[in-house]
């Protein structure tokens, strides 16, 4: 144990009783650690971030908390977060001689791209598959879940298999791509190569390399690699590839770095080279601020040698929002069928259907609901709509005889008339429905489902002048004029 003496003003001291534990005689600890984080970004649109410790004095136990209620152990993890936001980051450091935290409060900002566009569609059957569609310009990713990662489709369109119920999917746009490099090998001089160089790049954002130009100098097996600036592995792919041009898919995860590699395995090309430039190259080559082509691997002329890798594609690792879609199977209706009664025709009544009729193929104007009166004999028919779920449905052709009843054998009565505010009407057949019109034949009032032989009709909220009244019974319907007057 040990006391310390502060020494403030001559009149003034202080003093602390300071625990110090022994420790073996190879500890290298010279004192409690000082946590103290960095990471490469705190801004990211892809969710990924790597995280270093820059303590002091040694630390050799970690303890991250990233915020959204993951953890580590790890001296220098790398985390995902699956979700957009802002997030506090927290180090928990300890050497032998002590334990030190510091708390990063709001430090990560994950931001993700807006969702594509899309849509839901609707089919009208008991089964069916669907062909969805993205309005985007980007790459489209479907996916059955946000959760999986697993991509079933990749294209603006999806084919989805034969469906049973309505189904959600979901789907995200990877950014726009941006290409770079040496165009092709026409400048400058060169040829087939067999041995083992590779161009030599910077990150500035993490990025993905999805595919480039090569130029085989035969059918071969090689294995393609992006590597760190020691020269270790961080991706590959190996590709059957063949004579001549050809553009292949890398799909390279690429971190933010420096001196990176971007080349083939070792021997890879012994048997049969790909094509390389030994002069001319004309470096720097910036691709979309994403990546920096600085140099190649050449030891007499890096900066005239180019190898490989031509036209380079790549894009900004960055995820998008995910959008949801529906694919709406809704069960079909029901083929309405037509029946006569007298010159009225009707069909099922639904109040949540809509209705058009049709006479010798032409649609009778006003004749949207469930029943008309015919006037003349023809072809009739009827299509019906859903208003919940825009479902639609024909009928056959029916083949209807106009039987000649006018309106001088029904027995429409309105009395009294002219009239100040109330009349009664009455028929000798049960009145259907009743509307009041004005002189342009516009609604003013609509009474349904009267099933009456007498109605009131109560007009004292119009001014004076002229109307009429239509009269539908079962048999047929009929215009009278009205006068209001005091």
């Amino acid at each position: 144990w040990f006391a310390i003496r502060a020494l403030i003003t001559p009149s003034k001291k202080g003093s602390r009783t300071v625990a110090i534990n022994q420790q073996p005689t190879n500890n290298a600890c010279l004192a409690p650690p000082f946590a103290i984080i960095s990471a490469s970004s705190t801004n990211s649109c892809s969710g990924t971030i790597s995280f270093f410790d820059n303590s002091l004095n040694m630390p050799n136990s970690w303890f991250w908390d990233f915020g959204d209620g993951n953890t580590s152990t790890q001296e220098n993890p790398t985390h995902t977060y699956q979700s957009q936001g802002v997030y506090t980051v927290s180090l928990t450091v300890t050497n032998g001689l002590g334990t030190d935290s510091v708390i990063e409060n709001n430090f990560i900002t994950i931001s993700y791209n807006p969702a594509p566009i899309a849509y839901n569609d609707t089919i009208c059957a008991d089964s069916s598959s669907f062909n969805l569609i993205s309005f985007s310009t980007g790459q489209i990713n479907w996916y059955n879940d946000t959760t999986s990662g697993v991509i079933i489709h990749t294209g603006n369109t999806y084919n989805t298999p034969v469906l049973n119920s309505s189904t959600n999917y979901y789907l995200t746009e990877d950014p726009s791509s941006y290409f770079g490099g040496a165009t092709d090998n026409t400048f400058g001089t060169g040829g087939y190569f067999n041995g083992d160089q590779h161009l030599i790049f910077d990150a500035n954002k993490a990025c993905i390399i999805k595919s480039a130009k090569i130029y085989a100098e035969a059918a071969n097996t090689i294995t393609f690699e992006l590597r760190d600036n020691n020269g270790s592995v961080i991706d590959d792919t190996t590709l059957n590839v063949v004579l001549g041009e050809q553009r292949i898919t890398l799909n390279f995860n690429v971190p933010i770095g420096n001196d990176m590699e971007l080349g083939v395995a070792q021997g890879a090309l012994q048997n049969d080279g790909l094509y390389r430039n030994n002069a001319s190259a004309n470096y720097p080559y910036n691709i979309g601020n994403l990546i920096n082509i600085t140099s190649s691997s050449a030891s007499t002329a890096p900066f005239g040698y180019y190898y490989f890798y031509y036209d380079i594609e790549i894009f900004e690792n960055c995820k998008s929002e995910y959008k949801e879609v529906t694919a709406v199977l809704n069960p079909p209706l029901i083929t309405p069928i037509i029946s006569q009664n007298g010159n009225q025709l009707s069909t099922i009544n639904n109040p949540t259907y809509t209705y058009q009729w049709y006479l010798n193929g032409i649609a009778i104007a006003g004749a949207n609901t469930f029943s008309i009166m015919i006037s003349q004999t023809g072809q009739y028919s009827v299509d019906i709509s859903s208003i919940q779920t825009g479902c639609s449905s024909s009928s056959s052709i029916f083949s209807a005889i106009f039987s000649g009843v006018n309106e001088e054998n029904q027995q429409i009565n309105i009395h009294p008339n002219p009239l100040r505010d109330i009349c009664k009407i009455s028929s000798d057949t049960p009145i259907s429905s009743i509307s009041v019109l004005d002189i342009h034949g516009k609604v003013l009032y609509d009474f349904h489902h009267v099933n009456s032989l007498v109605f009131i009709l109560d007009l004292s909220n119009l001014s004076n002048g002229v109307y009429f009244a239509k009269v539908t019974t079962s048999r047929l319907s009929t215009k009278h004029k009205l006068i209001v007057q005091e």
